[in-house]
């Protein structure tokens, strides 16, 4: 990994286009490969980064792309998750991987919003209910 990302930087092989352009090519099939392998491991945050280094490559790659929307899927990042989704479908539009993830996005975020809620709810109620008599009412409880 950083041998190549030290030929690109050092321009070692500026007058040999056809071999820097191979070099750039192996980095960002290597850069892909991480962030799959990543996700595979359910390291979500390490997929974000490679495949967006493999997006400085090649800004409409539907696989890096994809990966980043399902990275922030399964981060609960769902705003995030919907751009990622738009980006590839606009670089995509064809994609039936994108309409799928696209409605799992929209399912678990209403999921996750209900359960926001019924959290919320209970944690209140329980508020309401522990005021018992071992505290005593201030002045403004009172009113």
């Amino acid at each position: 990994r950083g041998s190549l990302k030290y030929v690109i930087d050092r321009e070692l092989l500026k007058d040999d286009a056809k071999a820097l352009a191979s070099v750039r090519e192996a980095q960002y099939r290597m850069h892909l490969n991480l962030a799959q392998g990543f996700l595979r491991t359910g390291e979500f945050r390490q997929v974000i980064e490679y495949a967006g280094r493999a997006l400085t490559y090649d800004p409409q790659s539907e696989k890096a792309l994809y990966r980043m929307s399902v990275a922030h899927r399964e981060l609960s990042l769902f705003e995030d998750a919907r751009e990622w989704i738009g980006r590839l479908l606009e670089a995509h539009p064809k994609s039936a991987a994108a309409r799928q993830l696209q409605q799992e996005v929209a399912r678990l975020e209403l999921v996750s919003k209900k359960s926001a809620k019924k959290a919320a709810r209970s944690i209140f109620r329980g508020l309401q209910e522990d005021h018992g008599d071992r505290v005593p009412l201030g002045f403004w409880d009172s009113l």
